[in-house]
């Protein structure tokens, strides 16, 4: 690429960024996203915010151990498992590499996915976001899938995921919001889900498992889980999926 000197090549990058992130809009939506208020973000000097961090994506794990400790648990596909400021956190690994931060969701644990893109897409923080928030701003390349919705073995908890996968102006970071079905409201949502599967897949459509790549009812999960908040998230890359 040519460079383009002085105060011109700042007012043509600047202009390329935001049609960039125009485009990541449907037409129509760039008007209707609501902006809602911040929560309060960790403390800059906590461990939490410093591990949930696009800085930490791609480094080596001694690296990542330093700010976290030694991991709890080492699962045999690379994830390990670290407890940092009480709050539960994961590490997803490809050999000795971090490629992805996993943080299971509260009100004291939470991050600030805005810190990730290059865009303004003035997300909520997680811990206050729902999934309607999510999709309103991010309105393609999303696929959603879920874990045993018909049978979990004996004590699974049924869950959603949300997985996002950027463009190549967002170098393909992924963004996974998972949704744990262990609640009322989150059951009913499962419901509404499940039912609109069933009345336009067929009565095996569930059993089958084949919402996971087949996205006709994605819509139809995204309006069941509108106000539902996920349980955690995963930011990465090339985070693992189901596969077709």
């Amino acid at each position: 690429m040519r460079r383009i000197g002085g105060q011109a090549a700042g007012v043509v990058l600047g202009l390329a960024w935001a049609t960039a992130a125009l485009s990541l809009l449907a037409p129509g939506d760039a008007g209707a996203v609501v902006r809602h208020p911040r929560r309060t973000a960790p403390p800059d000097d906590t461990k939490l915010l410093n591990v949930m961090s696009p800085a930490m994506l791609s480094v080596e794990v001694p690296a990542f151990e330093k700010f976290t400790g030694p991991a709890l648990k080492v699962w045999p596909d690379g994830r390990r498992d670290y407890q940092v400021d009480g709050c539960a956190v994961g590490a997803l690994t490809t050999g000795t590499t971090v490629t992805g931060l996993r943080l299971t969701l509260g009100k004291t644990c939470t991050v600030d996915l805005n810190r990730f893109f290059v865009f303004p897409f003035d997300f909520p923080t997680a811990d206050a976001m729902t999934l309607g928030d999510f999709s309103r701003r991010i309105t393609s390349n999303d696929k959603i899938t879920a874990d045993c919705l018909d049978a979990c073995p004996d004590g699974a908890t049924p869950t959603l995921h949300e997985h996002f996968v950027g463009s190549d102006l967002l170098a393909h970071l992924e963004v996974e919001l998972d949704v744990a079905i262990d609640d009322a409201p989150r059951r009913a949502a499962l419901a509404r889900w499940t039912s609109a599967m069933r009345d336009g897949g067929g009565p095996d459509y569930v059993a089958q498992a084949r919402y996971q790549c087949d996205a006709r009812f994605d819509p139809a999960a995204v309006a069941a889980f509108d106000k539902i908040k996920p349980t955690a998230v995963t930011i990465g890359y090339r985070l693992p999926v189901p596969q077709c």
